[in-house]
């Protein structure tokens, strides 16, 4: 008898980059952060799983992010960021192969001046991942920020 295994997984990281909004110069861009893809009833894998079912109960497509500064540690259980600060809507999606990048542009009007501690996408409102964002990430004013996310089947 053949024996086969096929272990797959669903990972994302997010990394930011925060640009002078006058001349465009990358003023900082953080290392990857991994984050954690929640999975309570109606949320995160979950969404993932009821849809394979045919159950459309809940939309699947990530449409929005929050930023936040809240500092609990993501668990599956997460249905909300801890402390949410702004919303903001996703239209910079693309899929290649086993990976989904989403892209989030927000003008240094749009986010306000801060320190800013978790991130989370959402799909039509419920929370489909969180990441705590470590070190801290400060926005000043004349700042640009964008935030790339990268979600793959390991």
């Amino acid at each position: 008898m053949i024996s086969l295994q096929e272990k797959a997984g669903l990972k994302g990281k997010l990394r930011i980059t925060k640009r002078d909004s006058l001349t465009g110069e990358i003023l900082y861009q953080s290392d990857w952060i991994n984050n954690k893809i929640v999975s309570s009833s109606g949320y995160g894998r979950n969404i993932i799983m009821r849809q394979l079912a045919a159950d459309t109960t809940y939309a699947i497509a990530i449409d929005s992010a929050q930023i936040g500064t809240g500092t609990n540690t993501p668990a599956d259980s997460d249905i909300a960021l801890q402390t949410p600060t702004a919303t903001f809507s996703i239209t910079d999606k693309n899929v290649s192969n086993d990976a989904l990048t989403i892209s989030i542009f927000m003008t240094d009007a749009l986010l306000a001046n801060g320190t800013y501690s978790e991130f989370g996408l959402r799909c039509d409102g419920r929370l489909f991942s969180r990441v705590l964002i470590s070190p801290t990430f400060t926005k000043s004013t004349n700042q640009d920020t964008t935030i790339d996310y990268v979600i793959s089947l390991t």
